[in-house]
């Protein structure tokens, strides 16, 4: 599942997120995953490895062993690359069956300069050698070679029966791939699975494969990839391949702590970017005690949005628990909880019914709570009460807050929770710090949607005109009251505080939640 992975900030304002998914296959020692739900992607590349094995040759002996491990990667065609690749394949009449298509190098140097002299060529392609391969064992083992690309040929079958071996037996959706080739969906889970046992499993043909890669890494990609960089870095530990459109994975060699080896797949959402794959993975690559280094722009940092193996969950809560204790304004309905059944006492379930204020814990105000013919809760927009928002501390006990107790805070996201603990945690008082017209104005001028409190209300409580609640309607602001933000520092989070369809009714509780973005004191991200 796609989710925010990392922030490059320049002087701590965010300049770009980068979002995508992360899985870590660590043996028995347990997995990590940055989503909810595994994504499913195309393989492409990242299978090659997997495809030369499932054609059955062996490996290639003397000055030729480079080219077994071409056939597993994605050569960018440099203009080294295409000497070595002519010298194999220039006089192979079997390079006539090839059906990858004719392409430019993907290397800048030898496109444009080959761009000058001749014609785009398959031998150029990063699948060709992959190819040839595949050809090899038609020769070898009699196969045609006019079907080779069908998911009915026994090298297809082969790749089926290899990767059922390795990460199970199911039914797997089939893409064409850019080179013509069958290539499976994977959840990020598997292509991890398979990586790891790619570093580390005794199996021969694994091993094989293994050996090539960590032997010949330049062959794997090339100068400025991001996987010929890892292997490069890591000499004899890590096997890594990239595959189209943003896709990276990692197999590290057991190790202390890790006996059954490390997978890692990674997936960004905006497609193939080397910089970024090098530097989402670097923290992994870290883990393990491994060499990485960040990319390195003037002026910017980054801030990583996930801890691999970090347990617990991310959010906060930030509304109390609503108990029979709970403190309600003076003459409103406490909650009650009332037991129809009880499976405790032998009935066949437990059902039970409220009797509550929609004004109890952390809930929000909807305009016809104070002010007629507005409209009521349920027809709030959702959006409001969801998404970036920032937490500012405010010194005052009571009285109205106003722009002068912001003490110059920049507002910097839609929607602005004020932290005063003016407001015991249990029992009522009537005094505590309130919001002014004047700074709900202001705040509205700054574009902010939402403005919530830890207090009972943004009015004072014996108020009868209600001027802060009424001075929302002027500016579109939502209201949330009642939240519990003790201990919960400074800064930006995002925000999950939706009340209820209640049909017509002036609030409902909400269940507050915030998750921590990585800013701190005074600066701003983006709205």
């Amino acid at each position: 599942m796609i989710v925010p992975l990392l922030s490059i900030l320049r002087d701590r304002v965010e300049e770009l997120r980068i979002f995508g998914e992360v899985y870590i296959d660590a043996g028995k020692k347990g997995s990590y995953h940055t989503g909810e739900a595994f994504g499913k992607y195309p393989a492409r590349s990242t299978l090659k490895p997997f495809q030369f094995i499932a054609t059955g040759n062996g490996v290639d002996e003397g000055d030729r062993r480079a080219r077994t491990t071409a056939c597993m990667g994605s050569p960018s065609a440099s203009l080294d690359q295409i000497e070595q690749l002519m010298d194999w394949y220039g006089q192979d009449d079997w390079a006539a069956h090839v059906k990858s298509p004719a392409v430019w190098p993907y290397d800048p140097e030898a496109a444009v300069l080959l761009k000058d002299r001749g014609d785009p060529s398959p031998i150029f392609g990063m699948c060709f050698s992959k190819h040839m391969a595949i050809l090899e064992a038609c020769r070898r083992e009699g196969w045609d070679t006019k079907s080779y690309l069908k998911p009915t040929h026994p090298f297809q079958k082969r790749l089926v029966a290899l990767l059922n071996s390795l990460i199970g037996d199911e039914d797997r959706s089939w893409l064409i791939d850019g080179c013509g080739l069958q290539t499976p969906v994977l959840a990020t889970k598997d292509l991890a699975g398979l990586y790891r046992q790619l570093a580390a499993s005794p199996r021969k043909e694994l091993a094989m494969a293994r050996r090539q890669m960590m032997d010949f890494p330049d062959w794997i990609g090339g100068a400025g990839r991001a996987d010929t960089h890892l292997m490069q870095e890591n000499p004899k530990r890590v096997v890594a391949k990239e595959g189209a459109d943003g896709l990276l994975c990692v197999g590290i060699t057991a190790g202390p702590g890790f006996p059954d080896g490390v997978g890692v797949a990674v997936k960004i959402s905006h497609g193939l970017d080397q910089k970024m794959l090098l530097a989402i993975v670097h923290p992994l690559i870290k883990l393990f005690g491994l060499k990485s280094k960040l990319p390195s722009v003037p002026r910017q940092n980054y801030e990583f949005h996930f801890t691999p193996f970090k347990t617990g969950c991310d959010w906060l809560e930030i509304g109390p628990k609503v108990v029979e204790s709970s403190a309600v304004f003076p003459g409103d309905t406490p909650y009650r909880r009332k037991m129809v059944l009880n499976s405790q006492k032998g009935d066949h379930l437990t059902l039970s019914t409220i009797e509550t204020t929609v004004h109890v814990g952390a809930h929000a105000d909807a305009p016809n709570h104070f002010s007629k013919d507005k409209r009521g809760i349920d027809s709030m927009e959702v959006s409001n009460y969801a998404g970036r928002c920032q937490v500012i501390r405010i010194k005052r006990r009571t009285g109205a807050i106003t722009v002068k107790d912001l003490g110059g805070e920049e507002i910097g996201a839609p929607r602005i929770l004020f932290r005063t603990d003016s407001f015991p945690k249990k029992g009522w008082h009537d005094s505590f710090a309130v919001l002014s017209p004047e700074l709900i104005a202001h705040l509205g001028t700054r574009g902010v949607v939402l403005v919530g409190i830890d207090t009972p209300s943004i009015d004072e409580s014996r108020s009868k005109t209600m001027p802060s609640h009424k001075a929302t309607l002027a500016v579109d602001m939502r209201i949330l009251e009642g939240l519990d933000l003790s201990g919960v520092e400074d800064g930006y989070y995002d925000l999950f505080a939706v009340p209820l369809r209640l049909t017509g009714a002036d609030g409902s509780p909400v269940r507050a939640l915030l998750r921590r973005l990585p800013y701190s004191g005074r600066s701003t991200p983006p709205m």
